[in-house]
């Protein structure tokens, strides 16, 4: 028989108490605040910058970008609270660098992930708590699934490795920053995009 090592947990990262209730539930269970935690909640909604309806602007600004900030602040307290260390791995994109038309919330968004990592990799260092970004490119998911075969050839023709990449790929890269193994880095930001350009 296992041993239950997880906690599942619905959580609605724009809202601050419910992130707070999350995380006492985890320390009730684990007796401890978790020392691994990884921003992935993400949506898009998207729409070309003039036809952009403003709530869903804000929306996907709240979920992507405010949602890793209020995660990241109330972790980290309960770290601090607890004196012990850990490791925060925020979740971006290859469109946050490369812009793509329609996303005029989407990419911001995540570009923000990535600078507001390096300004939280610098602010809790002193925790011993790190901060790295991991910016995935087109993986094979059921979001990308839907992206017509015409825009796929055309997005794989960007690809250095001429692919889309698997969620192992990515998932991989985000054990290897939880673990001791990247315990000199934070601040950084690791594409796993196959070279795209």
């Amino acid at each position: 028989m296992f041993k239950t090592t997880h906690l599942p947990i619905e959580v609605d990262v724009t809202n601050a108490e419910s992130i707070k209730n999350v995380i006492e539930e985890a320390i009730n269970k684990y007796k401890r605040p978790p020392t691994t935690i990884v921003n992935c909640a993400g949506i898009t909604r998207d729409s070309f910058l003039l036809k952009m309806d403003d709530s869903d602007f804000d929306l996907v600004l709240n979920v992507n970008l405010k949602g890793t900030y209020l995660v990241m602040k109330h972790s980290v307290q309960r770290m601090i609270d607890y004196k012990i260390g850990g490791s925060i791995i925020n979740i971006s994109s290859i469109t946050a660098r490369m812009g793509n038309m329609g996303q005029c919330n989407y990419a911001p968004s995540k570009a923000a992930v990535e600078t507001l990592s390096r300004v939280a990799a610098k602010e809790f260092a002193r925790y011993g708590i790190r901060v790295n970004t991991v910016i995935p490119g087109f993986i094979n998911t059921p979001m990308t699934q839907t992206v017509p075969d015409k825009v796929k050839d055309m997005v794989i023709g960007s690809i250095a490795l001429r692919r889309f990449g698997e969620p192992e790929e990515v998932s991989d890269t985000i054990a290897f920053l939880a673990s001791d193994k990247s315990s000199f880095i934070t601040g950084a930001s690791i594409e796993v995009s196959g070279g795209q350009q």
